[in-house]
């Protein structure tokens, strides 16, 4: 059966799942669905237009479809944040809700968002992502699969970090992490490719060797991205990988760290 502390005050209108656990002084608005198996800690408030999946934890002090902290936005919009399944969202987190209301902000499934971390509005986490104490990620932030953000990194709005890339600790970012790369400093720059993480994540050793080959053409072999994109083809033809990686470069509109 659903449990809710007797302090906590639920909108009756919330859908909860049967098994749903609402810890002491939490607020959960009406326009709110919770599934299976998520457990929410004390003090935590979940404002309209969230959507939280299956056996997800929400840690204490969490805000949840925060208000976009924007001037522009019109706090009457019925706008959403979706959160996946199996995700580990730790104490004072802030996680806010989109400002359009036919694109939400998006948490994908399995990730560990650490204590204080916040993720702006219209952001998008994918899965198995870990963000470290503290992480601040912007307004409009795209971060993929498996990505990991050090521990204060402060991301830039509308900037993108790529599968399996790891922004250091403390670091600056203003332009795109290519997917498979480690980014650190202030302002921040490409150090090299996330070697232990790919081979963590089953990538074949040919796989991750085209990924140095392709590290090589970006950051030393050229002077010029469109350069070096072609350069890329015929590793990207073998590789889904490395495909992957010039796609995400041919796509950048802010450009990629490491490069004028």
């Amino acid at each position: 059966m659903t449990h809710i502390h007797p302090s906590a005050l639920v909108d009756p209108a919330a859908q909860l799942a049967t098994d749903v656990r609402i810890g002491p002084f939490t607020i959960i608005a009406g326009d709110v669905s919770i599934d299976s198996g998520t457990e929410i800690s004390s003090c935590v408030r979940i404002q309209k237009g969230a959507v939280i999946g299956k056996n997800n934890s929400i840690g204490h002090g969490s805000i949840i479809a925060a208000d976009p902290q924007s001037l522009a936005f019109d706090l009457k919009k019925p706008t959403q944040i979706i959160i996946g399944d199996d995700n580990i969202i730790k104490e004072y987190v802030t996680l806010a809700r989109s400002m359009k209301e036919d694109i939400p902000t998006r948490i994908g499934n399995n990730n560990y968002i650490m204590a204080f971390v916040h993720a702006g509005h219209d952001s998008r986490l994918g899965n198995h992502i870990i963000a470290v104490q503290g992480a601040q990620m912007a307004g409009h932030v795209d971060v993929g699969d498996r990505a990991m953000i050090g521990g204060s990194a402060g991301i830039h709005q509308f900037c993108r970090v790529g599968e399996l890339a790891i922004v250091g600790g403390m670091a600056k970012v203003t332009m795109d992490v290519p997917p498979f790369m480690m980014a650190d400093s202030n302002p921040a720059r490409i150090t090299g490719i996330n070697s232990v993480g790919m081979q963590r994540a089953g990538l074949s050793q040919e796989a991750r060797n085209a990924i140095r080959k392709a590290f090589r053409i970006l950051y030393h072999e050229t002077s010029l991205t469109s350069d070096a994109l072609e350069k890329l083809s015929e590793l990207a033809a073998a590789f889904p990988e490395v495909a992957r990686l010039r796609d995400f470069v041919a796509a950048s509109e802010r450009g990629i760290l490491g490069r004028d």
